[in-house]
Order: structure tokens, then sequence, then C-alpha cells
């Protein structure tokens, strides 16, 4: 919810379709907004799980990589650029979450 529901609120707010194709400025604003999210979505669950943090942040971005596939299966005609950066660049940044949240929390969280 920390990644999808931010990120949805930024194509709504700007009133760009995810689907459509859009200019190189709006993508790089999508890209940046997009990691952002990713990175905290990570963090988030791996400070909930309080143990195997990055573990967690694997969960997210496989849960950010089976969104997108679904979305792309789900036959949307158009530019597919949301989804090839959610699988491609998203979801690795929330394992980078989860990692760095294992790293505030010390060597115990590697221990247990």
């Amino acid at each position: 919810m920390v990644f999808l529901l931010p990120a949805l609120a930024f194509f709504q707010f700007t009133g760009q379709d995810p689907g459509a194709g859009a200019t190189p400025t709006f993508m790089m604003g999508a890209f940046a907004w997009g990691i952002v999210c990713s990175v905290a979505g990570g963090w988030t669950a791996a400070r909930i799980a309080r143990r195997h943090e990055t573990l967690h942040g694997a969960l997210v971005a496989g849960l950010i990589a089976i969104l997108a596939l679904i979305s792309m299966y789900a036959g949307r005609n158009g530019a597919w650029w949301t989804q090839i950066a959610a699988i491609v660049v998203f979801a690795p940044f929330a394992i980078l979450g989860g990692f760095v949240r294992s790293l505030v929390t010390g060597p115990s969280a590697f221990t247990e």
C-alpha cells in the first residue's frame, strides 16, 4: 500500500493516464516518485517485520512485479512504460528499502 497508493495518487493528481505515452520530463518525475515510493514500501515492510528485513523488501518487490505483470496481461493497449519501470526499476528499489532498514537495525537482524 505504501508503494501503490502514492503512485496512483501521482497519476491522478497530474491527470496522466498511466497506460498512455508520456513526455520524457513526466517519465523522469514518475520514475523519481516511483523510486521514493518503492524504497518506502520495502522499508515499511521491513520495519513491520522486524527481522529478515531484506527478505521482506524482496517480498514487496515481488508484489510490485506481479501487479505490473497482471496489468500487462490484462490487455491494456498503449504504452507499457509504467509496468516495465515497475519491474525493472521500482521492484529492485523495494529490496533496497528492506536492506537499508536492516542496516538501521544493526547486526542482530541478520542473526535472528
